[in-house]
């Protein structure tokens, strides 16, 4: 039977949203707790689960599961994270997974934050019609997931792309794990923001994309500078998936997304000059439906599906008492 509820947290570079959300794809209930406010694992564990259970008492039955959506990858079995949290330091603390169910005595889930996003898109928003699509997540960092005839594509045991890691600019100064000119060195939030903040001699913790907007809708043409190398770079992953996939619509999610067609008509004036002219024409641009919601709504659906696993996706969810 589908849960009526289930709970969902998204973890993001700078804060953790959770969420409650319904069979539908529709998010109740929601809170989020800034990264600021955290100095440790246990205290990402212990607010998490206090503003879950606040939020379970605002619905008319108890969700039955969590879903976490993270950066990088972690074990299915254990939440155990094995890659990519850099950009999120205190999770390398434990099992968030683990550790939320047992707090909460429910089942849990975990997956990568730019999957979780783009299944949340691919069965309640802008996916739902249409056979193949990429997703690019930009926010702090930039992750991202390929659709391909309605499957989401995987590594060998689950493991996600890294769309942050392709390089752009070969040979840039900017150099992480041996890799020159990254997408996300180049693209993403907080690559943006540091440049920025070098150019204004402000500080880069005081600054956001938000405030960048609305400083390049008043003028500020450093700002506008900063939207338009962002589009452009996106606009090259984008052109590069195009031609090897043949995809028929690219999708910007994350925090950026708020931006709207600010962000969106520099990726489309950017994308011709990176796509084959024939698989141009039959390209789309857009954000995602459900804005920065995506992610939650993306969590509880996988743990949904984990719940009620069909052939070929028996991955296992974390049960209260696996770990003690």
């Amino acid at each position: 039977m589908t849960p009526e509820f289930l709970f969902a947290v998204d973890v993001g570079g700078s804060s953790v949203k959770l969420g409650i959300v319904d069979g539908n794809g529709v998010v109740v209930a929601k809170s989020a707790l800034p990264f600021r406010s955290l100095a440790s694992f246990e205290a990402l564990v212990e607010g998490a689960a206090e503003s879950l259970d606040a939020l379970a008492r605002t619905v008319s039955a108890a969700p039955e599961a969590i879903g976490i959506a993270a950066p990088g990858y972690a074990d299915p079995a254990t939440g155990l994270p094995l890659d990519g949290t850099g950009n999120v330091p205190l999770l390398k603390g434990g099992s968030l997974a683990a550790e939320l169910a047992r707090r909460l005595n429910v089942p849990a889930a975990t997956d990568n934050d730019a999957i979780s996003a783009t299944l949340g898109e691919l069965e309640f928003g802008v996916g739902r019609r249409v056979s193949s699509f990429a997703l690019i997540t930009v926010g702090t960092g930039i992750g991202g997931a390929l659709v391909i005839d309605r499957r989401i594509v995987r590594g060998r045991d689950g493991k996600p792309p890294e769309f942050g890691a392709m390089v752009l600019e070969p040979g840039h100064p900017y150099e992480r794990y041996g890799l020159h000119g990254t997408f996300e060195d180049l693209a993403g939030g907080k690559a943006v923001i540091a440049t920025y903040a070098a150019e204004t001699g402000e500080a880069a913790e005081d600054l956001n994309m938000s405030l960048l907007r609305e400083r390049a809708l008043a003028g500020d043409a450093r700002a506008d500078a900063a939207f338009e190398t962002m589009g452009r770079y996106i606009a090259q992953a984008f052109g590069t998936m195009i031609n090897l996939t043949a995809i028929e619509l690219c999708v910007v999610g994350g925090g950026i997304s708020l931006a709207g067609g600010f962000l969106l008509d520099r990726i489309r004036r950017h994308l011709r000059a990176n796509t084959w002219p024939y698989l141009f024409d039959d390209a789309r641009i857009l954000a995602t439906e459900h804005g920065n919601d995506s992610g939650l709504i993306g969590a509880a659906a996988m743990v949904r599906r984990r719940l009620n696993p069909v052939a070929g996706e028996n991955v296992p969810v974390i049960k209260p008492s696996a770990f003690g």
